[in-house]
């Protein structure tokens, strides 16, 4: 079960996700890894490039310590598990942080080393791009066959893919040196 340890929080001030007695199956994960990225949306800061976007982890700790996580929960093997979410930051033309990466940043740094699957969503109409060259070189260190989600702005899932597949779908810049 998944439990909210923080009821005062805005962030968090949504529907419990009860996964009792259910396997992580994928629309499970869908489901969670939607409600927290979506949740996540209304933070973003692109005042550099316009385009808003957050994310979500869903990732797993073996070790059975608990965090001061919201989302948590246990597999049938009891392995804890939390849903992490985050969002871009666009400080400056110099730091612009990838909601992707502050969102693993985040799972690593309390221990959930173990990404099962990322869940990534944008303000922006044509979102259908699973994560940037750096961001997923960076999963790709952590486990190669996490599978990623990209919801639409109607919060319905335009894409699955696992991360090893998505040569298939490029990201591509407008922009051209010449």
């Amino acid at each position: 079960m998944i439990h909210n340890n923080n009821k005062t929080s805005s962030v968090w001030n949504m529907r419990k996700l009860e996964l009792r007695n259910k396997h992580l199956n994928d629309f499970n994960q869908a489901e969670a890894l939607r409600k927290v990225a979506f949740s996540y949306l209304k933070f973003a800061q692109a005042s550099i490039s316009g385009h808003r976007v957050a994310s979500s982890v869903l990732a797993f700790k073996k070790d059975g310590t608990r965090s001061h996580g919201r989302l948590e929960g246990r597999d049938r093997n009891t392995n804890m598990f939390r849903v992490f979410g985050g969002c871009n930051l666009e400080i400056s033309i110099s730091t612009v942080l990838h909601a992707e990466a502050i969102t693993l940043y985040k799972a690593l740094s309390e221990g959930y080393t173990k990404v099962q699957a990322v869940g990534v969503t944008s303000d922006h109409e044509d979102q259908i791009k699973p994560l940037c060259g750096a961001c997923r070189q960076l999963y790709m260190y952590i486990n190669p066959l996490t599978t990623i989600f990209v919801f639409g702005k109607d919060k319905k899932v335009k894409l699955k893919v696992k991360l090893i597949d998505t040569i298939n779908y490029p990201y591509m810049s407008k922009g051209k040196i010449t």
